[in-house]
């Protein structure tokens, strides 16, 4: 052989031996290899879609549970304001009779205490009558 020969042959042989010891190999599962690698990411999407979805779903039922929290303290506040508001107004209102009392009271005072006056002057100007008349029956 000649060396021009080998300067062909040699590299066509390390081709032959590279194709059929390397790159048949990794080309053999290559498909599969990245069928599995494009596998996988879709099952991590899958599965962080569905942990989002999972927790959204969490979040819903826990904002419900505290709107129905909210809701039965807003009851109970509104009856307790209630309940307050109804004793506040029959403590005013009891304040009220009470003050229209006091000033009935005070009125009815006012008008005895005219009669009594009234009644202490007729008393003296029957006292003065009657010494009048008992001067006038000795005169």
């Amino acid at each position: 052989m000649k060396k021009s020969y080998i300067y062909f042959v040699l590299p066509i042989a390390a081709l032959v031996i590279f194709f059929f010891a390397f790159y048949w190999n990794a080309h053999k599962n290559y498909a599969d290899r990245e069928a599995a690698k494009v596998k996988a990411v879709r099952d991590a999407k899958e599965a962080k879609l569905l942990k989002e979805s999972k927790d959204r779903e969490k979040a819903v039922q826990a904002a419900l549970e505290l709107q129905e929290k909210r809701k039965k303290e807003r009851a109970e506040r509104e009856v307790i304001e209630a309940a307050a508001k109804d004793k506040r107004e029959k403590e005013r209102q009891a304040r009220d009779k009470a003050g229209r009392d006091a000033d009935k009271l005070e009125a009815q005072v006012r008008r005895i205490q005219k009669e009594i006056d009234t009644q202490k002057r007729k008393l003296e100007e029957t006292k003065g009558e009657k010494s009048r008349i008992l001067d006038e029956e000795i005169m």
